[in-house]
């Protein structure tokens, strides 16, 4: 009885992570790739003060996958958004889900109207900044507002 205690007692805990060598190597070369990009992103940020830059990987240039991406709603919400006609590129209405992006268009996204003032929006903006293939995907580099308050489109 007394061995089986000692025993019990000798035991050692191995851990593994899920992590590899691979993303250690993949993470090097963007942070280097990432610097380049920064010195152009200091000039955007100056012209859009309250736009957040962000660089978003989709596997297609389609509108809903760079809403999704861009702003994390929902593929849903943004379903539901595209059947009330609350997005728009460039001021137009988007009629298709299936309609592509290309390099500077905007793409608002209808949350509501201020209490003041009937004739404004309040829209989430997406602005393609651009556009750079990779390995089995696209790199977009956006600018995005949350709250931001325009005038009403044109019907």
């Amino acid at each position: 009885m007394n061995n089986f205690i000692q025993d019990s007692l000798n035991l050692s805990i191995i851990k593994r992570f899920k992590h590899k060598k691979k993303n250690l190597k993949k993470a090097k070369v963007d942070d280097l790739e990432s610097d380049e990009e920064d010195e152009s992103d200091l000039e955007l940020d100056e012209s859009q003060s309250k736009s957040v830059i962000a660089n978003i990987k989709v596997n297609s240039l389609r509108v809903d996958s760079i809403i999704k991406n861009g702003t994390g709603i929902s593929r849903k919400n943004i379903e539901t958004a595209f059947y009330e006609s609350k997005i728009f590129i460039n001021g137009k209405k988007v009629l298709k889900m299936s309609t592509e992006v290309q390099v500077d268009d905007e793409i608002d996204i209808i949350r509501g109207r201020p209490n003041a003032n009937i004739n404004q929006l309040i829209v989430s903006r997406i602005t393609i900044l651009s556009i750079t293939p990779i390995s089995e995907a696209i790199r977009v580099k956006i600018a995005k507002d949350k709250n931001l308050l325009i005038e009403e489109y044109p019907s």
